[in-house]
């Protein structure tokens, strides 16, 4: 008789050389975390010590099972047809099928590093528990699996030691256990013969890096074996240098839409949170990396995955059912339309069910171009970068991802294959879209992944599977999206008016764009003249320059003293009149600003009108004076009928500058007549030319063989086709209508002027949703701090209180613990300073006292002005017996914000004698200080969101003060500059909205 012998090396070649990717083996050993029933599991990389550790919360392993479950290849029990019992289950545990079919997965791990610490730890309720449990739970066992041992030439199986040890109930691997392994790996070593030197130093040396601690790591965030706790966990060390190169492969730094990596790729998404209506993840997966300079980054975050809403934003949602005969029965969404029903049969079947089974499946689709889409730009931008990134059609079974498919480089469809013969007839693109086909164990038992999860084994099951999607598509594209197909009409009319929409969009979105960066740019210069006094200076110099010349005509009279009297007089006139021009400035028509652009005009509009009536006209007027004296004094008459004369050429010029506008208003008036004629000629031709083609296919027509309803059917289909035609042209003259109206009617706008209220409006709108969003992140970053920080004091107060006797018993530690205790008492002071924020909880107003929104602000601010003595905080009396009703979480806020900032720009501007002062006129509230005060220019800017001159500042404090005022019927207003105070904020009812306030303030 004659026994099969086993290599030590068929564990390396069914391990390490069976696994296509280290991103492969990663999902291997999820999907084992899977059938062990875990909920999480984790996987943290320590790039700068080439570590992994993997966790998972799963039934785990006691010393028998990894014996003969862990270290026993192709385990009996993953076979689906073995009679060998399954993995303990927890009990109230749904029963998951199992992902693992081959018993081999778990060498996957060999793969990731040369060598590998498992930690194990068995559940204990489940439906087989250890009849011979301890008292305190089951131990952990540890054990050290050394896989270049693996790669030995002339081994055999039973060669190879695995270093066992057992760890006390609910405790951690540490560093002498570590030890211990190296030593009895390091001794297996030394007992082999015959190994080449090269294979037994780099065992040596691999083995050295188990030199480290791993209690810091095993104590990252994640599942755990303290305490109760149940689950597997490896460590591996070092990790092979794939694993960065595989995390980093693909990315271009720095450069928007760039590919997410190969690693990123492969194992986001690992459970389906994708459809609509999913059951919550059977498995929790997660990846961080953890990078010195940028902290621990999840790199398969959920969040970062498609989820439901996005098919919200998709030109077209294709979703259906295929059932055991291959013919696909479903819903299909057409630019955001009603869904139609739709059915596509599966010719080939023959009457057969198919080898692959029933399954399900749905796709979301973006068009290529934006001009295409009905996506609003912004949104088409994130969904096409996303697409880059993670786009494709995923494979889960069960709810757990299929490998490789849905990365964008495994087209396993074909579809840009198909795509690249013929784009107009196959349509679909694998880069335009994501989606989810979803099988299970039960119902596709014959879909088999391949031992290195390559996929599917292309056997008859998948060959069905690939031929129905395949003629799926290729039908759904006839159907829909061509010209001749049963629906393509609603297709091409919305992508033809889509691309129209789209053009007009983009040339009035250039031109505007155009127009409003030049009249940015003129107002800018005119503004920043107007506050720099230079037009005062250049007008200025233009007097200067008259009285010289006039001085000197006063002085020396002379026989051409008339002509060059009117010559200086002219030059000066120009002057002045360039000066205008150059900075007076018209706003442009049919153009909308941006909110600043408003508020900056706004703004020199006032300065141009104090500057032209306190400068300007003064100065045209001294020169009139001047040249009519100068004409009494020199008895020149004849400047009398020269300044006619001037006066007569300014108006000849004017004239013909008018009428060459006209002429050329009158041109475009022509053109446009023109375009509008070619415009009603060409829907009037257009609907002859529908007309007579169906009036052509009524005559080829065979009427003979049609019964009655099949007449009555043809008739109404041509007789719609008619109307169609005929509502198609008359909605293009209705536009053409409304057009001429707005043109024609007296007393209405033009439509310029209403494209530009509403160009404006969007512009602000848009400012004011990324100012909203901004503050939505912010607003959830904090819930989420203020939740996590309050349970880590309620902690750290707990084991003050638990460390006091010790304390007291040990002098050395006495002196440490009172100071830990000074400076947790400072720190829970800052906490306490937001109890009144949260009385509005309580939904009740409250008598809120002047004295004790000064206290609060003091208490807040203690330590800026214990550190700045510089800087003073002053609370008049009259502040201090002002009261009113209302919530604290609105006003205290408030004061806290103004106080901040003028804290800041008294401390910027002041070396000493620096104040705020907090003070009351009986009605109304007012924070004033001496620092350096806003500008006009300022004044309407900083209530706008984003506007700041601090550094860092990020221009949303009094924004949202005056809307949590507004909210409660008070205004937050900046008054008029008052002498020897530098800012100013008014808080006042407001008296058209008094709901909750007290106009007497005393809150009674």
């Amino acid at each position: 008789m004659a026994k099969f012998l086993t290599s030590a090396r068929a564990v390396d070649m069914l391990g390490r050389q069976q696994i296509a990717s280290i991103p492969t083996a990663l999902s291997e050993l999820f999907k084992n975390a899977y059938d062990a029933y875990a909920d999480h599991v984790r996987a943290d990389y320590l790039s700068a010590r080439r570590i992994l550790l993997l966790r998972d919360d799963g039934v785990g392993m006691s010393e028998r099972d990894f014996r003969t479950r862990w270290l026993t290849i192709a385990t009996d029990s993953k076979a689906r047809q073995s009679s060998t019992s399954r993995p303990p289950r927890p009990i109230n545990a749904d029963p998951r099928p199992t992902m693992g079919e081959k018993g081999i997965g778990r060498l996957a791990v060999a793969s990731i590093g040369p060598q590998l610490i498992l930690v194990s730890r068995p559940r204990v309720d489940t439906d087989r528990p250890s009849l011979d449990m301890p008292q305190h739970g089951p131990p952990s066992v540890a054990a050290l699996i050394q896989w270049s041992m693996f790669e030995i030439p002339g081994l055999t199986l039973d060669d190879v030691e695995v270093p066992l040890i057992k760890i006390p109930p609910g405790e951690l691997l540490t560093q002498e256990d570590v030890a211990s392994l190296r030593e009895q790996a390091l001794e297996s070593v030394a007992k082999l013969r015959n190994i080449p030197e090269l294979l037994r130093d780099r065992v040596i040396q691999e083995l050295s890096y188990l030199n480290f601690d791993p209690k810091p790591l095993l104590r990252l965030p994640g599942p755990s074996l303290l305490g109760k706790g149940h689950g597997t966990q490896f460590i591996v060390v070092p990790v092979n240098d794939d694993l960065p190169a595989a995390m980093s492969a693909g990315r271009r730094e720095g450069k928007e839409g760039s590919a997410a990596s190969p690693f990123t790729r492969l194992l986001i998404g690992f459970s389906n949170t994708m459809l609509p209506g999913h059951p919550k993840a059977p498995l929790k997966a997660e990846f961080f990396q953890h990078d010195p300079s940028e902290g621990a980054r999840d790199l398969i975050d959920d969040s970062e995955f498609w989820s439901p809403e996005d098919f919200q934003n998709v030109d077209h949602d294709i979703q259906g059912t295929f059932d055991d005969y291959g013919q696909f029965s479903g819903s299909v969404s057409i630019y955001g339309r009603d869904p139609v029903q739709h059915v596509i049969p599966w010719l080939a079947a023959k009457g057969a069910r198919t080898k692959c089974g029933p399954f399900s499946l749905r796709i979301g689709y973006v068009q290529g171009t934006p001009k295409e889409s009905r996506l609003a730009p912004e949104t088409y931008v994130q969904v096409t970068r996303k697409l880059t990134q993670i786009g494709g059609l995923y494979v889960y079974r069960d709810g757990i991802r299929v490998l490789p498919y849905g990365s964008s480089d495994v087209d396993y469809l074909n579809i840009e294959e198909r795509r690249s013969r013929n784009a107009g007839r196959y349509y679909f693109s694998y880069r335009r879209m994501f989606g989810a086909i979803e099988i299970s164990a039960t119902d596709n038992p014959d879909l088999q992944e391949k031992a290195g999860r390559e996929g599917f084994r292309e056997n008859a099951a998948y060959r069905d599977f690939k031929a129905l999607l395949e003629n799926f598509l290729v039908q759904l594209a006839a159907d829909f999206f061509s010209k001749d197909g049963a629906y393509g009409s609603d297709f091409e009319e919305t992508r033809n008016e889509l691309r129209r929409t789209e053009i007009a969009r983009r040339r009035r979105e250039k031109r505007s764009g155009a127009l409003r960066s030049a009249f940015a740019a003129d107002l800018r210069q005119a503004l920043d003249a107007l506050e720099s006094n230079q037009v005062r200076r250049e007008i200025g110099e233009v007097l200067e320059n008259w009285r010289a010349s006039a001085n000197r005509l006063t002085q020396y009279p002379g026989a051409g003293s008339s002509d060059e009297l009117l010559e200086a007089e002219q030059s000066a006139r120009q002057e002045l009149e360039r000066i205008r021009r150059n900075y007076s400035l018209t706003r442009p028509r049919g153009v909308g600003l941006t909110q600043q652009l408003v508020r900056e005009f706004s703004v020199y509009q006032r300065a141009w009108q104090r500057a032209y009536e306190g400068d300007f006209l003064p100065a045209a007027a001294t020169i009139a004076e001047d040249v009519e004296r100068i004409a009494r004094q020199t008895g020149a008459l004849a400047i009398h009928f020269r300044l006619r004369e001037s006066l007569e050429a300014a108006q000849d010029q004017g004239r013909k500058q008018i009428e060459a506008d006209a002429r050329s208003a009158r041109a475009m008036l022509a053109s446009a007549v023109n375009r509008v004629n070619d415009y009603i000629r060409e829907c009037v031709v257009g609907f002859e030319a529908e007309s007579r083609q169906v009036a052509v296919e009524l005559a080829r027509l065979d009427t003979g063989g049609l019964s009655d309803i099949e007449a009555a059917r043809e008739r109404e289909r041509l007789a719609s086709e008619v109307r169609a035609t005929v509502e198609s042209q008359r909605s293009r003259l209705f536009d053409l209508q409304i057009a001429i109206s707005k043109l024609a009617a007296p007393g209405e706008s033009l439509v310029e002027e209403e494209v530009e209220a509403l160009e404006e409006e969007v512009l602000a709108l848009k400012e004011q949703g990324e100012s909203d969003l901004e503050l939505l992140q912010l607003g959830t970053a904090v819930q989420v701090i203020s939740h996590e920080f309050e349970a880590s004091i309620r902690a750290i107060r707990r084991s003050l209180r638990q460390m006091r006797p010790w304390a007291k018993a040990n002098a050395r530690l006495s002196s440490i613990f009172e100071d830990l205790v000074a400076a947790f008492q400072h720190l829970d002071g800052y906490l306490t300073l937001f109890t009144p924020l949260q009385r509005r909880l309580y939904r009740q107003r409250v008598k809120i006292a002047g004295d004790d929104i000064g206290r609060f602000v003091y208490d807040v601010f203690r330590d800026r002005l214990e550190r700045r003595d510089r800087v003073r905080l002053e609370v008049t009396p009259t502040f201090s017996s002002f009261t009113f009703q209302g919530f604290p979480s609105t006003y205290y806020p408030v004061f806290v914000n103004l106080v901040d900032n003028a804290l800041f720009w008294v401390a910027e501007s002041h070396s000493e004698g620096g104040w705020v002062r907090l003070d009351c006129d009986g009605s109304a509230m007012f924070v004033t200080d001496n620092g350096p005060g806003i500008s006009e220019r300022d004044r309407q800017a900083v209530f706008e969101p984003g506007f700041s001159r601090k550094p860092g500042g990020r221009g949303l404090g009094l924004r949202i003060a005056r809307s949590l005022l507004a909210r409660e019927g008070w205004k937050l207003e900046l008054p008029e500059p008052q002498p020897e105070v530098g800012t100013c904020f008014r808080i006042a009812p407001d008296k058209e909205l008094t709901s909750g306030v007290d106009d007497r303030g005393d809150g009674e």
